[in-house]
């Protein structure tokens, strides 16, 4: 070692026993705000993502942005059936057939409407949703009109 070397020393030994703490603890299920995840995205069957064009594209996000200011129980009041989990027995034979091939093992979907028929669907595990499909003719989950 060179004459007039500097060592660092610490100011004081780690105690024994101590250990660091979570940042944070994770938000219960409805409490915590959305986390979206994009590598389950399908661009390809009925529900591709790469039917929608750019600005299409530009609202779908502004509007899953304007999601995250909310908690996941503030998303279900302020749709109140307009977002919601749908049971994948529940949807379309398209829907079933392309889950089946995408290998999806979930028993539900998470459905967003965004405006008119427009929809996104995603996997809900949480606070996260892993986007799934993009559905502009609300054709993953058709709705019956009674009386009609």
């Amino acid at each position: 070692m060179a004459k007039g070397a500097k060592h660092a020393r610490a100011a004081h030994s780690p105690v024994a026993g101590k250990h660091a703490r979570a940042a944070a603890v994770p938000p219960p299920e409805h409490d915590g705000k959305p986390v979206w995840r994009f590598g389950q995205m399908d661009f390809g069957g009925p529900f591709s993502w790469a039917q929608a064009d750019i600005e299409t594209l530009a609202k779908v996000f502004k509007k899953l942005g304007n999601f995250e200011t909310m908690t996941w129980s503030e998303i279900a009041i302020e749709g109140k059936k307009s977002h919601h989990s749908i049971s994948l027995e529940a949807c379309s034979t398209d829907a079933q057939n392309r889950a089946n091939e995408l290998n999806l093992a979930v028993d539900q979907v998470f459905s967003f409407r965004l405006e008119g028929k427009v929809r996104v669907f995603g996997i809900r595990d949480r606070w996260i949703c892993s986007l799934l499909w993009y559905d502009p003719e609300h054709a993953v989950c058709p709705s019956t009109l009674k009386h009609t």
